[in-house]
């Protein structure tokens, strides 16, 4: 009983450091690496942001404006680009810019001169003038170039107000994200230097950043782990794991071996909370962890894939039972350790959702708006995989990411290129690797970025929808994974895709005949088709003809 209480009482400290009525700077910088609040649904919390997107966007005949550079909410009658203007108490979580320069200025809480102002650029690097900031809580790409990915994830928060411009108009590109709490919140003013204590937690949430692929906080006492080794045959469908409640699961790992190419992607993982009908987690076992294609290499914060496996660190809570099982939808058999660890609670919070992680895919996609979520009911958008297969050769990423929550007639998050959203600029590269976004694959026509909100999760009461723009429509592979927390009253668009529905294109060669469909149907003597699930490199479609012992001069057909 006595580990029960304390675990009790670190879940209400992380609740109340999410929603409670006054928040300190340490509170805000916690928000950093707290996972364990994270399924804390926000009543009344509002995240948006402030970005230059094309405000041609705003007529329906110009949806797909793309001049997402040099916009700014007005410009003051002193030269003054406004970025953002914002009515508080709140708080800025992210700030992103793929060309900064020039000064950036902050009035805070009403004052008419700048309460502070820094160097845009060196702003990235950590150089706050008084106060340096450590990576990764910033990040910079290295170079003297001045179109450079810069993003930023120091809180800077207000308790009444916050103007944010740039020094004068300049041809940037930028994102603002940020909560608006509500009214009576009692949020300290962001202040310079930051006091002892509050550098000293900075340094700590930064060391827990830059140490991804380990826990970054205590789930709580009492902690206990269910592992299992298992051989799923071809078609075999199997419960791995069922647990009982009040409990929350906040480890889990996994590793997948099997003669297929795409085994990671044949076996789906399925979760289900409280005796529920459709499980709320129904994904693809390796793209759950970011593993679409082939195992990468990568590590962020709640989600990452080493040579040990994969590893999940986003709390699963639930109130009585929890299963997850496991189903090889391959032709071949696979096998998988598969573990988890979970604490007891002394009762789920009323204020939690539950985890939701759930994957789809239009292929090709014909869509300009690929929604990515669509959810009914209150709940909290976490975080997306995004994997794009462009076989035709070019620049896939020029789509925007937009949000409407609770039925917003126009997107209160509206983005300036993929690339932004997940934290790159001028491209994506798979060298960009940070705890919150980057990318951990990017090879030949295939891509996989993530993006995590985590101190910037995005909370809804009736509705959430999520798109992200596609710029060559009908042309482009498509698939994600989207996560969220959500009441167990809530609804959503997905429908579980079967094995056919979910197989990677393969390899393509723009104008290249395929072999195959040569012989109208009938194969020379001794010919067969084959496929490439057990060859070591991949076939064009998946498919060639295998002519068997053939003479020079042979006639091959009729």
């Amino acid at each position: 009983m006595r580990g029960l209480a304390a675990l009790l009482g670190i879940l209400l400290l992380a609740t109340a450091a999410w929603c409670g009525p006054a928040l300190t700077y340490c509170d805000l910088l916690d928000r950093l690496v707290d996972l364990n609040g994270l399924p804390g649904l926000e009543p009344g919390v509002k995240c948006a942001q402030a970005s230059s997107y094309d405000r041609a966007s705003h007529d329906p005949r110009r949806w797909n404006a793309n001049g997402d550079v040099g916009q700014y909410e007005r410009v003051e009658p002193n030269g003054e680009a406004v970025m953002a203007d914002l009515k508080g108490p709140g708080c800025l979580f992210r700030l992103w810019s793929a060309n900064p320069q020039g000064k950036i200025r902050f009035y805070l809480d009403g004052a008419t001169e700048p309460t502070y102002e820094f160097d845009f650029r060196k702003l990235f690097q950590g150089d706050f003038g008084v106060q340096q900031v450590p990576a990764p809580i910033v990040f910079q790409r290295p170079g003297d170039s001045a179109n450079v990915a810069s993003d930023c994830y120091l809180p800077i928060p207000f308790a009444r107000s916050c103007k944010v411009t740039a020094d004068r108009k300049y041809g940037q590109y930028y994102h603002l994200g940020y909560k608006l709490f509500p009214p009576g919140t009692k949020v300290p003013t962001f202040h310079l230097p930051l006091t002892e204590a509050e550098s000293t937690k900075l340094k700590a949430v930064a060391e827990t950043l830059a140490q991804m692929g380990v826990q970054p906080q205590n789930p709580g006492p009492g902690s206990r782990r269910t592992e299992t080794e298992v051989t799923l045959a071809a078609g075999e469908k199997r419960t791995v794991a069922t647990l009982t409640g009040p409990a929350m699961v906040c480890e889990l790992r996994t590793k997948v071996t099997g003669p297929d190419r795409y085994v990671l992607r044949q076996v789906m993982l399925r979760a289900a909370w409280d005796g529920e009908a459709n499980p709320s987690v129904a994904c693809p076992l390796g793209d759950f962890f970011g593993a679409a294609w082939t195992a990468p290499d990568y590590k962020s914060l709640p989600l990452g894939w080493t040579e040990r496996g994969g590893y999940c660190f986003f709390r699963m809570p639930f109130a009585n039972q929890a299963s997850f099982e496991l189903e090889n939808q391959g032709p071949q058999p696979v096998q998988l350790s598969f573990s988890l660890r979970t604490v007891p609670l002394a009762g789920l919070p009323a204020d939690w959702g539950t985890f939701h992680a759930k994957w789809r895919r239009e292929a090709p996609c014909r869509q300009f708006d690929y929604p990515l979520l669509e959810a009914q009911g209150q709940g909290k958008f976490v975080g997306v995989m995004l994997f794009v297969e462009h076989p035709v050769p070019g620049w896939w990423g020029e789509g925007d990411e937009k949000i409407w929550v609770d039925g917003e007639d126009f997107p209160s998050t509206f983005g300036t290129g993929s690339e932004d959203y997940f934290g790159d600029a001028w491209g994506i590269r798979s060298d960009l690797r940070q705890p919150y976004h980057g990318a951990n694959y990017e090879q030949g026509p295939r891509s996989c970025c993530y993006r995590f909100h985590i101190s910037d999760s995005v909370p809804f009461l009736r509705s959430y929808r999520m798109i992200i723009e596609n710029y060559a429509v009908g042309g482009n592979d498509y698939s994600s994974v989207a996560y969220w927390y959500a009441r167990p009253d809530s609804t959503d668009f997905f429908q579980e895709a079967t094995w056919a529905e979910r197989e990677p294109w393969g390899r393509f060669v723009a104008g290249a005949v395929q072999a195959e469909t040569l012989f109208a149907g009938s194969l020379p003597a001794g010919a067969k088709i084959v496929d490439d699930a057990l060859l070591p490199d991949e076939l064009s479609g998946h498919r060639a003809v295998d002519l068997g012992q053939r003479q020079p001069g042979d006639q091959l057909g009729p």
